[in-house]
């Protein structure tokens, strides 16, 4: 399997942005889990670094928050 690569960093970002603003809701049992988009994308480009010697964490969190 193909590692992620520039393409897949924007996407994300895209996807990331255009959520901002909108809490997320994640359902465990009957306990809703309210998490931070911010926080979010702080924790994958955590993981993007391990992923990808190449990858720019100013620039992915720059495309998320814009």
């Amino acid at each position: 399997m193909a590692g992620l690569c520039k393409q897949h960093f924007n996407k994300i970002a895209e996807i990331l942005n255009n959520s901002r603003g909108f809490p997320i809701e994640i359902r465990e049992t009957d306990k809703p889990i309210i998490t931070n988009i911010d926080l979010l994308v702080k924790e994958l480009s955590n993981y993007f670094k391990t992923q990808n010697p190449r990858f720019i964490e100013s620039q992915f969190i720059r495309n998320c928050l814009k």
